[in-house]
């Protein structure tokens, strides 16, 4: 059995979580004041120009990256046999369907693809029909309701994401939002400083940096880490991200529901990575490293 003080605490991060998942979906839908210095991050539509969702957080990438977290760990309780569950069926499936809101609204492509990814991994792990069905019913259900209830924005929502290789091909830019171009300015700034690699330039410093001739973000966690911190940085992440999916790995084996959590959520982290900043997200980090830590904890005490 789970252990009665992290089932209670884990419980109240649940609702807690839910609450300021529910808070994004307010945020969009009533389109609230932003408080100053909040990322200025906008939807366009024919009925006009609507701010993304992004809650209690600074900006909306951070709130789908929140979601994402949590609703991984609904599919994975889901999966679980109902003497390991958390919390009944359905309140795992009601709050479900708000992160899955919170996410869609948030409009994080990124954040998608992580969840994405990590419902294929837990589908793989369990090795079973019962989580392929869940995750499709889950899917399924919450595409409905986003079709029914916001059709203008998810018209958009899809044709952003785009089903071909055309627009990538014709303007990987603007189909990555501005990315391309930072990385291909910070890529000539390698080539032509290949000796700063190895202490990096100092951490935090791109965006403020006159080196690159212009403003650049990096929104690239390991590129980022590559110039600011040299290779000892880019070098301290990877041995990160491998020791948490270890951890996660060995416990997932013994069947620690902790242990599935973080391996498929930090598998799609790693990857999500790839386009954004994720270690900047700083408010949200003390709760995954405490899931991961959970998932060390079940690895070496099995009975706890």
């Amino acid at each position: 059995r789970e252990s009665p003080h992290r089932e209670t605490f884990v419980r109240g991060l649940f609702f807690c979580a839910t609450a300021a998942a529910l808070f994004g979906c307010l945020d969009f839908v009533y389109q609230l004041p932003a408080p100053a210095g909040r990322a200025v991050q906008s939807v366009y539509l024919t009925s006009g120009v609507y701010q993304r969702a992004q809650g209690l957080f600074y900006e909306a990438s951070t709130l789908g990256n929140f979601c994402c977290f949590f609703l991984v760990m609904c599919v994975v309780a889901i999966t679980q046999r109902r003497t390991y569950r958390l919390l009944p069926t359905w309140i795992l499936a009601a709050g479900g369907l708000v992160f899955g809101a919170a996410l869609l609204l948030s409009f994080s492509r990124a954040s998608m693809l992580s969840f994405l990814i990590a419902c294929l991994l837990l589908a793989l792990l369990e090795k079973g029909p019962r989580a392929i069905l869940v995750l499709i019913a889950l899917a399924a259900v919450a595409a409905v309701l986003f079709a029914v209830l916001l059709p203008e924005f998810a018209q958009t929502y899809w044709v952003r994401l785009g089903f071909g290789l055309d627009s990538i091909v014709d303007n990987p830019d603007l189909y990555l939002s501005g990315r391309f171009r930072n990385w291909t300015a910070i890529g000539d700034f390698i080539a032509a400083n290949p000796w700063k690699m190895l202490l990096g330039i100092g951490y935090k410093t791109i965006p403020y940096s006159e080196q690159f001739g212009n403003s650049v973000v990096a929104d690239n966690m390991y590129l980022s880490l590559l110039v600011e911190t040299g290779l000892l940085g880019l070098a301290a992440l990877l041995a990160l991200n491998i020791a948490i999916i270890k951890a996660g790995w060995q416990a997932a084996r013994r069947g620690s529901f902790y242990g599935k959590w973080i391996l498929c959520f930090w598998i799609g982290e790693s990857i999500q990575m790839l386009s954004g900043d994720i270690l900047t997200y700083w408010r949200v980090l003390p709760l995954y490293f405490w899931v991961a830590a959970q998932a060390a904890r079940d690895h070496e005490n099995p009975a706890a």
